[in-house]
């Protein structure tokens, strides 16, 4: 929430991040560009910054096939699966990232992992 001096102080700023300002009332076209202004001028933090970022999971695409053919995760996969080559690193990986996943979430909610007791 703004207090009057941080409000006052937006009020007397041309232009920020968090201030864009317009003449018409009727341009849909400026409203347009005001828009496109005010958000390449945000300022996005980053997921690394954020508080509540679990974690960050690759896509691993080239998994994703050979998992629902197998009937199984993707972090389960083995050669017999079809998980051979650069896909044995990308499955070991996998494995690791799901498990930071899993880490975090449990902490977060105070439980404990059953490999962990």
């Amino acid at each position: 929430m703004l207090d009057e001096t941080q409000l006052l102080a937006l009020l007397a700023d041309l232009e920020s991040f968090r201030v864009e300002r317009m003449v018409s009332t009727t341009d849909t076209a400026k409203f347009s560009q005001a828009i496109c202004a005010f958000a390449n001028d945000m300022q996005i933090p980053k997921v690394a910054d954020d508080p509540n970022c679990l974690s960050q999971l690759k896509h691993y695409r080239s998994l994703m096939p050979l998992a629902m053919e197998a009937h199984k995760p993707m972090f389960h996969l083995k050669p017999a699966d079809g998980a051979i080559g650069a896909h044995v690193e990308a499955v070991t990986e996998c494995a690791k990232d799901f498990l930071q996943l899993a880490s975090r979430l449990a902490a977060t909610l105070a439980l404990v992992l059953p490999d962990s007791q």
